[in-house]
């Protein structure tokens, strides 16, 4: 009864609050447009009721140069972020103002425990483990303006401590408790307790062993994102070292040897770096390529018991990896990564059938992987649906997404962009570009067979920037079956993906049927960043569907449909809609979802 009660006591306070607060608004809206360049309002995605995800308003009390999804108690130097006008609306809490639309449109509440911000898996963890009145959790009531935390120590209580606050709350869940934070709060306001502006300085930093078969300088879809972690991690507080094997892919032959006797040393960006593995170039053939993945995995095991981590944080390709978890899990806290969900992917290739030895094999060391390693990172909530139903808890997942680093992948204009020239495109014409590897996860003969749908299209060509398996495939496709529209280079270096995804009109990410579940592409967000609007092969009703119908910012096709691919290149050809509205919602949905500042932090909190 008490819960309808509070909805409309919320809703009455909210609009009596905007009416007597206007006039002070309206100067509030002067004073922060006139201080800094940037809007009024700053958005922020927040965990609300029953962990669903607003947008909580504020007023901007930073440069906008500032990591959005990054707490301000943990920034490492905030005095230099935060406006004058900023210093203080924070002080006086003035910032939180705009929030009463909040309260009034139902995602939050005068009284409740603070939202989270989404990337605070720990804090979202520990709530849970709280139940008070009526079954509630504080992850299961509407956040609020102010809470019992918020008047208990707020920006110095440790995650733990702030949690069980929250406990506190729902276990007295009523009117008397909230009459209790509202009075608080006012005492809180006006003698600034609790309000802390920048991190603590931790007396041991953290240790952090990142494990990957792949990095810089290796040209491949995920190399730039290990590379950004472990400079981010470095420039939160950690000491990282990283193993990772001798360079191999997307390299000339002069470049890998240049690398061969470069085993240990240090980064420019403070992390060391330790290459270990076969001096040999990666074969194509599937046999010798699991032998070699077979060696490398050794080596990187033996390598990372040297180091004395205090946490391992592992990719998984190869996925033998995991096993390298589930021996390093005896020594220190081991948190695997889930690019994609293996054998599933095996399995989705169609080379083998769940009964085939090696899948059976592959299912019993998918389950020591589950079972020995300490925590898990996927990248989707889909995936995360398909670890728990193989048994691993909940509260060991992370849901953390792949990112693009909105800073260096822009949008560049076509005057701009010397790609055009140095590979002899025309300007005027509409491309569709697809970079990354080309495997039969990715489904090239879809692109290839839509080109095919396309060829009468004079103005239409498909640009593909690809490595991988079935490159020469590709190749000898393009050339047998004169597909005269379709483009064909090599992967660049991530220092020029801003220019490659500026070619197209649109970016294709093509998929087969089912991998949603176990998989989630990172090059969608670096088109995205470079403001382009996506073509995806997505299942129906999959949290990627879902994400492009609610956002608009591009075209879900059924999976290995090359006829429904080369509509929606059409469709996006002749649209009303501008693609630079389009190209703009794509960047928009990528800086608030998937930027590098907030995966990054959020992977640092979780390894903490």
């Amino acid at each position: 009864m008490y819960i309808r009660i509070k909805r409309w006591l919320d809703v009455i306070l909210s609009v009596l609050g905007g009416v007597v607060l206007s006039p002070l608004l309206v100067i509030l809206v002067v004073a922060v447009k006139l201080d800094s360049k940037g809007p009024v309002l700053f958005r922020q995605k927040r965990v609300g009721k029953d962990k669903t995800h607003f947008s909580i308003l504020k007023f901007r009390t930073m440069r906008t140069d500032t990591p959005c999804d990054v707490p301000t108690h943990l920034l490492s130097n905030p005095d230099a972020c935060i406006t004058r006008v900023g210093r203080f609306l924070r002080k006086t809490s003035l910032d939180e103002i705009p929030q009463l639309w909040n309260i009034l449109v139902g995602d939050m509440s005068i009284i409740g425990p603070r939202p989270a911000l989404w990337n605070q898996y720990d804090l979202i963890a520990e709530r849970d483990k709280y139940t008070g009145k009526r079954g509630l959790t504080p992850n299961m009531v509407r956040p609020g303006l102010t809470g019992w935390a918020q008047i208990n120590g707020r920006d110095e209580l440790p995650i733990s401590v702030k949690a069980a606050y929250d406990g506190e709350y729902v276990e007295n869940f009523g009117f008397g408790m909230d009459c209790r934070c509202f009075f608080g709060t006012i005492g809180s306001v006006l003698n600034h307790r609790g309000v802390r502006e920048g991190a603590v300085q931790m007396k041991d930093k953290l240790h952090i062993a990142l494990v990957s078969a792949y990095f810089a300088p290796e040209i491949t879809p995920i190399t730039h994102l290990y590379a950004d972690l472990a400079e981010d991690l470095c420039r939160y507080g950690a000491e990282v070292s990283v193993v990772t094997n001798l360079p191999n892919r997307g390299l000339s032959e002069e470049e890998r040897v240049a690398y061969l006797d470069r085993t240990d040393e240090m980064a420019e960006e403070g992390y060391r770096i330790l290459r270990v593995g076969t001096k040999r170039r990666e074969s194509k053939n599937f046999a010798l390529r699991a032998l070699h993945f077979l060696t490398n995995t050794r080596a990187l095991y033996r390598a990372a018991k040297q180091v004395k981590a205090d946490v391992y944080l592992l990719g998984s390709m190869p996925p033998f990896l995991g096993l390298v978890g589930a021996g390093l899990s005896r020594r220190a806290r081991t948190v695997y990564i889930l690019q994609d969900i293996f054998p599933d992917s095996m399995v989705a290739m169609g080379k083998f059938t769940e009964w085939h030895p090696v899948v059976r094999l592959s299912r019993r060391m998918e389950q020591r992987i589950y079972r020995k390693n300490t925590a898990f990172v996927t990248l989707s909530e889909d995936m995360k649906r398909t670890l728990i139903a193989r048994g691993v808890e909940p509260h060991k997942i992370a849901v953390i997404p792949n990112w693009a680093d909105t800073e260096s992948i822009h949008p560049v204009l076509r005057e701009n962009n010397p790609l055009f020239d140095e590979l002899d495109l025309p300007r005027e014409r509409f491309y569709a570009v697809y970079a990354g590897t080309l495997g039969i996860l990715q489904e090239p003969d879809v692109i290839l067979d839509a080109a095919k749908h396309l060829l009468d299209e004079a103005d239409i060509r498909i640009v593909i920037f690809g490595d991988g398996a079935l490159l020469e495939h590709v190749k000898k496709r393009i050339e047998r079956e004169q597909i005269n529209n379709v483009l064909l280079f090599p992967l660049y270096a991530s220092d020029r993906v801003s220019q490659v995804y500026s070619i197209g009109n649109a970016a294709l990410v093509p998929l087969k049927k089912g991998t949603t579940r176990f998989a989630m592409p990172s090059k969608t967000w670096s088109a995205l960043a470079a403001g382009r609007p996506v073509i995806v092969c997505a299942d129906p009703g999959s949290e990627w569907a879902r994400s492009i119908e609610h956002e608009g910012y591009g075209v879900c096709v059924a999976p290995g449909e090359p006829r429904e691919m080369a509509d929606a290149i059409l469709r996006l050809h002749a649209s009303t809609v501008s693609l630079d509205e389009l190209g703009e919602r794509a960047r928009s949905y990528v800086c608030e979802h998937a930027s590098r500042a907030g995966a990054t932090r959020a992977y640092y909190d979780w390894l903490q």
